[in-house]
C-alpha cells in the first residue's frame, strides 16, 4: 500500500486486500516508516450496535479473514470527517461483519503485527465535544491479534484514541505491545480463551475494561503506569469466570484491579443482546456467577492519584440488594504494595489473601476508608446486609505504615486470620486500632478465627490501639475464637492494647487440650471399649474442632479396624458428637492426625455445647476381628465462656 490521500488510501487497502486474495497471499505492508491516513466516513454502517450503548457506527474499513497487516516502521492515522454527523457516534478505523450468535464469523484469523496508531488533535480534538476515534470495532470474531503494535495519542485531545469495542470473541490475543495517552485501551466483553501478555499501558484512564462476561482470562507480565484521571482503572472486570492476573506492574497509579458483578451478564452474547436496553425487559435470574480469580504477583509502587483502592472486589455502585450474583473463589497472593492505595473487600465467598506486604498505604484522612487492608461486607442494614456474603482468610500479610485502620473486618460470615502483622498504623494518631473487628451481630452464625497476629507501633505510640472488638460477643450464635498468639507491641501507648466495645465483646477464650495418651482394644466378640478423655471445668463452653492423634504408628489393615465416634456424657446420659471415623483402616504416622469433626453432622452443632462437668468419651468399634491400638490421643478444641 502506498502513501496518498485519506480517501486514495482507503481504496489502496480494499485493493491491496483483493490483490492478496486472488494471489494467495496473506500479508499487507503499511509505508514504511511513514504515515498512512485513513479517512472515517460520515456514513453508518449498515449494522447496527446490537446490546450496546447508544449511537451509530461510522468505520472505515473492513477486516478480511486469515489476513496479517505488517506495520513496517509505519503507522495509521484516522482523519476525521468534516461533517461529524452525530455527537453520540462511534467512530473506527476498522470494522467486521459482527457476529452475535455463538458461531462467531464476523472475521477468522486477523493480526496486526506491529502496526502503529496516532491520533492529533487537530484531527480529533478542538471543539466543544472532541470525538473519539477507536481502532477496530468487532463482534464475532475468531484469533484475532495485536502483536508488537503501538498507540499514541499524546497529540490529540482528552486522549482520543481508543484500542475499540470487541465482543463475543474466541482467542483475541493482544502481546508485547505499547498504548500511550489513549482514553481508554480497550472494550472487552463476552470473550472466550482471551490473552493480554507482556504490554506497557502507559498515561491512561482505563487500560482493560472488561466491561460484560470474561470467560478464560490470562492478564499476564504487564506494566501499568501513570494514570491521567482521579479514577483511573487499569484492569476493571465484570463477571470473570477463569481469571488469571499474573505478575504485573503498576507505577503512579492505585486503582489496579476491580472485580464486581452486574445483573446484565448472561451466558452468551446473544442472550446479552436480547435482553438489551429497549428491548426485551432483562431478566436478571440468569446472570452469570462471577468466579475463580487468582490474582499473583501483583506490585504497585509510587500510587500517585489519591484517593482509590488499590484492589476492590464487589461491585462499588450496587451490592447486596438480593439479586446480585456475589463474586466466588478469588485468591489474591505474593503481593508486594508501596506508597499505593488499599484493599477494598466489600463481598466474596470464598476469598484467600496471603503472602503480601503493603507499605506506607496511603488513602484518606478518614480511619476506617484509609483503612489498609479491609474486608467489610455490607453495612446498610435490611436485605443489603442479610442478602451479602463474606467468607474470607488471611495468611502471612504484613501491613508497615497506613493513616488509619491497619485491618478493618465486619458483617462477615466467615474469617480466618493467621500470620497477620501490622506495624505504624494510625499515622494520624487518631486512636485507630491496627486489627478492628466489628458488628458481627448483624451476621448470626458467624465463625471468626484469629490467630497468631502481631501489632507493632513506634516509640511514643501516640493513642492508638493494638486490637478494636467492638459488639463481637452479643449474638450468641456466633463462634469467635480469639488465639492465646495474638500479641501487642505499642511502646508508651495511650491506648489499651484491646479495646472491648460493647455487651460481651469476647465469647471467651480459646482452649486446646491433648488428651493423655489412651489404649483401646476393640479386638474380640463385639468389642466397644471407650475412654473417658476429657471433663469440662467450673466454665461452660463450645467445641470447635475434634482430631485423633496418633502417638505411634498406626499400620493400615483394611480388613480390621476400629470405628471412632466421641461422645458426650451428661448427668448418665449419652449424646453423640461425632459420626463414625475409621481408625486403622488407612496408615497413620506418629504425630499425625484425624480429622473428627468433618464427620460430625449435626450432631457436634447441637451437643458441641459444652457444661460443667460434661465428660468426653472416645468410643472404638470393632470392625470384623478389630484390633488393639495403643497411643492415641484426643484433641480438642474449644471456646471457654
Amino acid at each position: 500500500m502506498t502513501d496518498g490521500s485519506p480517501g486514495t488510501n482507503a481504496a489502496a487497502y480494499d485493493a491491496a486486500i483483493d490483490y492478496c486474495r486472488n494471489n494467495g497471499r496473506s500479508l499487507i505492508s503499511l509505508p514504511e516508516k511513514q504515515a498512512f491516513r485513513i479517512g472515517v466516513p460520515n456514513k453508518k454502517l449498515h449494522e447496527t450496535q446490537p446490546g450496546y450503548r447508544s449511537g451509530e457506527i461510522y468505520a472505515a474499513l473492513k477486516l478480511e479473514s486469515g489476513f496479517t497487516m505488517i506495520g513496517n516502521d509505519g503507522w495509521i492515522e484516522p482523519v476525521r470527517p468534516e461533517v461529524m454527523p452525530s455527537d453520540k457516534g462511534k467512530y473506527f478505523l476498522f470494522f467486521c461483519p459482527h457476529d452475535t450468535s455463538t458461531a462467531r464469523a464476523g472475521v477468522t484469523d486477523w493480526t496486526f503485527d506491529g502496526a502503529g496508531f496516532k491520533a492529533h488533535s487537530a484531527d480529533w480534538g478542538g471543539d466543544a465535544a472532541p470525538h473519539v476515534c477507536s481502532i477496530a470495532y468487532a463482534i464475532g470474531a475468531t484469533r484475532m491479534t495485536f502483536r508488537s503494535c503501538w498507540g499514541d495519542a499524546s497529540d490529540a485531545a482528552s486522549g482520543n484514541l481508543r484500542l475499540g469495542y470487541f465482543a463475543n470473541h474466541e482467542d483475541f490475543v493482544m502481546e508485547r505491545c505499547r498504548w500511550y495517552g489513549m482514553l481508554q485501551v480497550g472494550h472487552f466483553g463476552y470473550m472466550w480463551r482471551s490473552k493480554y501478555v507482556d504490554n506497557v499501558f502507559d498515561n491512561f484512564t482505563e487500560a482493560l475494561d472488561f466491561d460484560q462476561v470474561m470467560y478464560q482470562t490470562l492478564v499476564q507480565g504487564n506494566v501499568f503506569r501513570n494514570g491521567i484521571q482521579r479514577q483511573q482503572q487499569a484492569i476493571d472486570v465484570t463477571t470473570p469466570v477463569g481469571l488469571s492476573v499474573i505478575d504485573n506492574k503498576a507505577e503512579n497509579l492505585r486503582q489496579l484491579v476491580t472485580i464486581y458483578a452486574k445483573k446484565n451478564s448472561y451466558g452468551t452474547y446473544q442472550e446479552y443482546v436480547d435482553n438489551a436496553p429497549g428491548g426485551i425487559p432483562a431478566d436478571y435470574s440468569k446472570s452469570i456467577t462471577p468466579r475463580d480469580v487468582t490474582i499473583r504477583g501483583l506490585t504497585q509502587f509510587e500510587g500517585g492519584v489519591p484517593h482509590a483502592h488499590a484492589i476492590r472486589i464487589a461491585n462499588p455502585r450496587k451490592r447486596g440488594d438480593g439479586t446480585m450474583p456475589v463474586v466466588k473463589n478469588v485468591l489474591i497472593e505474593d503481593f508486594h504494595f508501596r506508597g499505593a492505595g488499599s484493599f477494598r473487600v466489600e463481598e466474596c465467598d470464598g476469598l484467600t489473601i496471603r503472602n503480601g506486604v503493603m507499605e506506607d498505604i496511603r488513602h484518606s484522612t478518614n480511619e476506617e476508608v484509609s483503612a489498609a487492608l479491609s474486608v467489610n461486607a455490607s453495612g446498610a442494614g435490611g436485605a443489603a446486609t442479610a442478602n451479602s456474603v463474606l467468607r474470607a482468610g488471611i495468611d502471612n500479610v504484613a501491613v508497615d505504615g497506613c493513616d488509619g485502620i491497619g485491618f478493618l473486618s465486619q458483617y462477615m460470615d466467615y474469617l480466618r486470620v493467621r500470620g497477620l502483622k501490622v506495624q505504624n498504623h494510625d499515622r494520624l494518631d487518631r486512636g485507630a486500632g491496627g486489627v478492628v473487628l466489628r458488628r458481627t451481630r448483624f451476621k448470626p452464625g458467624a465463625v471468626i478465627d484469629i490467630d497468631d497476629t502481631v501489632v507493632r507501633g513506634p516509640e511514643g505510640g501516640g493513642s492508638r490501639t493494638a486490637y478494636t472488638l467492638d459488639g463481637i460477643g452479643s449474638d450468641k450464635t456466633a463462634k469467635i475464637k480469639w488465639g492465646r498468639n495474638n500479641r501487642s507491641f505499642i511502646a508508651n501507648s495511650k491506648g489499651p492494647a484491646i479495646a472491648l466495645v460493647g455487651p460481651s465483646p469476647l465469647n471467651g477464650e480459646g482452649v486446646k487440650h491433648l488428651s493423655r495418651p489412651l489404649t483401646i482394644d476393640a479386638a474380640g466378640s463385639n468389642a466397644t471399649p471407650s475412654e473417658v478423655f476429657f471433663v469440662m471445668g467450673e466454665r461452660p463452653g463450645r467445641i470447635l474442632s475434634l482430631n485423633l492423634v496418633a502417638a505411634a504408628d498406626i499400620v493400615a489393615d483394611a480388613d480390621n479396624y476400629g470405628n471412632a465416634i466421641v461422645r458426650r456424657r451428661r448427668k448418665g446420659e449419652l449424646v453423640n458428637l461425632t459420626g463414625f471415623t475409621r481408625l486403622g483402616a488407612t496408615p497413620l504416622s506418629k504425630g499425625s492426625s484425624l480429622d473428627l469433626t468433618a464427620a460430625a453432622g449435626a450432631n457436634l452443632i447441637a451437643g458441641g455445647d459444652l457444661a460443667p462437668g460434661d465428660e468426653l468419651i472416645l468410643q472404638v468399634n470393632q470392625v470384623n476381628r478389630g484390633r488393639r491400638f495403643d497411643g492415641i490421643a484426643v484433641q480438642i478444641e474449644l471456646i471457654e465462656a
